[in-house]
């Protein structure tokens, strides 16, 4: 993890981006499958990983 990187906020944007679909997806009334909901989390996690990486 990046030295200057702020853990909390990427904890929130995880979490925010979670909330975003599971109430998107409640109010759509279409629950999302379970393989499209771990394929969601997966992609989610790797993009927030490569924005925490060391550069060098």
């Amino acid at each position: 993890m990046r030295p200057d990187a702020d853990a909390d906020a990427a904890a929130s944007l995880l979490l925010g981006a979670c909330l975003h679909h599971a109430v998107l997806s409640s109010f759509a009334e279409r629950p999302t499958p379970t393989a499209q909901l771990a394929d969601r989390a997966r992609a989610l996690a790797e993009v927030l990983a490569a924005g925490l990486r060391p550069t060098d």
